[in-house]
């Protein structure tokens, strides 16, 4: 057990306390040289998800929501991405959350300690199995969409869709417990995902290929004929659409490849020691980000997504301008005037005003969010150090 002493200054345990815990969780790296971060460094690496869970939970329940309240939208291949969109969700609300806590507390005592790591390594693979299937069943409905454009709406169905969602759900969950217990799916899980990510990168470089060759079909059919332009159109949809799976493959790729190179560096060094520890929770708040990239990226490359939020986002507007709100706000308004005369006060403001007030206002809320957890750290961590009582 850690010394009182020891546990007040929050420094990490000695060396034969680190055998006690890891005896107790035996789920550690038994080759660990450190199992704790840096006052500093945890702050840092806080901060950084603090705010980045704020984005990942306020803009995936944002897209969210516009798929859902759009019937256009209801879609196969729109619910894989709202499967994409709650695995995301998933991560800013559990996986980060779990990560700052273990990192902000885990060297309070043995057993909390064990139970935060156990929190956070459970649903950090949790979050990140659900996003690598849930993008390879996209790459397998985009590649489909491609290839077999004239049986497409027979292969993918709603019902075949909601299937292999449940079922990444249910492999997933298992997966993350496996190396908690003795049980053959984690063994299973460390073969399948290699080779369906070798099989993910086929997929979409075959994407790339027919994407090219429909661009270069319609360029020719267009010096001759004009009069199908809708075909034209559904073909260089459902080539972009392919386009921007593969665009959100590798953007998912650049994020992981940091996590990647720790666990090939931790392998070649036989254990974790104080350097890749640190690196390894800067490539884990790295992957964590991905979760904020996803949706933006949606935005950015799905005109019809982008359009539902813009409506979202209008309608909140026109809920605020509701009967009730609009007098107390006239009552405001007047109010300030009244009283405050020579501030120039216009509360009826275009709908890109609106947006950008709401973008500062979340700025704002998250870095005050930020703020006090960070100062509190900085508090507590000075109170249980004794050397700091001077």
């Amino acid at each position: 057990m850690l010394s009182i002493n020891q546990s007040r200054a929050g420094l990490p345990p000695s060396g034969n306390q680190t055998a006690d815990l890891v005896q107790h969780c035996t789920f550690l790296d038994l080759e660990a040289d450190v199992s704790w971060y840096k006052r500093e460094i945890a702050i840092l690496l806080i901060t950084a998800n603090a705010v980045t869970s704020t984005t990942a939970i306020t803009f995936n329940i944002f897209v969210l929501c516009a798929i859902i309240r759009t019937p256009a939208l209801h879609s196969p291949k729109n619910g894989l991405l709202c499967s994409l969109i709650t695995s995301d969700l998933f991560v800013g609300l559990f996986s980060q959350t779990s990560f700052m806590v273990k990192v902000g507390f885990g060297n309070v005592n043995l057993s909390r300690a064990c139970f935060l790591w156990f929190m956070s390594e459970t649903f950090g693979a949790i979050g990140a199995g659900a996003t690598f299937l849930n993008l390879f069943c996209l790459s397998v409905e985009r590649y489909t969409c491609l290839m077999y454009p004239l049986r497409y709406e027979a292969i993918v169905t709603k019902n075949r869709v909601l299937f292999v969602v449940l079922s990444c759900w249910i492999f997933t969950s298992p997966s993350a417990l496996s190396r908690f217990v003795e049980s053959g799916l984690g063994l299973l899980a460390h073969v399948i995902i290699p080779l369906l990510l070798v099989l993910n990168c086929y997929l979409h470089l075959r994407i790339l290929l027919l994407a090219r060759h429909h661009k270069k079909a319609i360029r020719d059919i267009n010096r001759n004929v004009t009069s199908n332009q809708v075909r034209n159109l559904e073909v260089t949809s459902r080539a972009r659409t392919a386009l921007t799976m593969t665009y959100l493959f590798a953007l998912y790729l650049i994020c992981y490849t940091p996590l990647f190179w720790c666990f090939v560096a931790i392998t070649i060094e036989g254990k974790i020691t104080t350097d890749l520890h640190l690196i390894l929770g800067v490539a884990v708040t790295i992957v964590y980000i991905n979760s904020s990239l996803n949706p933006i990226f949606y935005c950015c490359r799905m005109r019809e997504i982008r359009r539902a939020v813009f409506r979202l986002l209008k309608s909140c507007k026109e809920i605020n301008n509701s009967y009730s709100f609009y007098e107390a706000r006239n009552s405001l308004n007047h109010s300030l005037h009244r009283n405050c005369y020579y501030l120039e006060i216009n509360l009826d403001v275009p709908l890109y005003v609106f947006i950008a007030n709401i973008t500062v206002s979340v700025i704002n809320g998250v870095s005050s969010v930020v703020a006090v957890m960070a100062k509190s750290l900085v508090l507590v961590a000075m109170w249980k150090n004794p050397s700091l009582h001077r």
